[in-house]
């Protein structure tokens, strides 16, 4: 599912969506330029309202309001409740890759602690201590 050369990008990315408290299938794509990450999450599982907002609020403490802009778009269908994601995150680099698939708890587990140290390295991450505010 990686169409992505640079391993640093997509596991930064896959990484972002790896600690959520819910399986959901995910299609990403992500396109890095030299200040900016764009990371464009569409997904649907279920309850899609409950999963956008856990979604969210997740990027947000991880990430920092300061850094994020989330753009919520509903899209109606007769099979599935699917929303649409756009982060922006500061940053640095290049590459676009997409991917599709169901997340299980190792996943979750193994890519939560990859995308705390890739964030960590590339000062994307807010020191533990530090509380962010709500979601909008």
């Amino acid at each position: 599912f990686l169409a992505d050369n640079n391993s640093r990008n997509h596991g930064t990315t896959l990484a972002l969506f790896g600690c959520l408290p819910f399986p959901f299938s995910l299609q990403a794509s992500v396109t890095m330029t030299a200040d900016k990450l764009r990371i464009q999450v569409r997904f649907s599982k279920g309850d899609g309202e409950r999963s956008f907002e856990v979604l969210s609020s997740y990027l947000s403490q991880e990430i920092g309001d300061d850094n994020i802009v989330i753009l919520p778009k509903k899209e109606s269908s007769a099979l599935v409740n699917e929303h649409l994601l756009e982060v922006t995150v500061l940053g640095s680099g290049e590459g676009l890759f997409s991917s599709d698939r169901t997340m299980n708890d190792d996943d979750r587990s193994d890519l939560k602690e990859q995308i705390e140290d890739l964030l960590a390295e590339q000062n994307w991450l807010k020191t533990r201590s530090s509380r962010v505010k709500p979601p909008r």
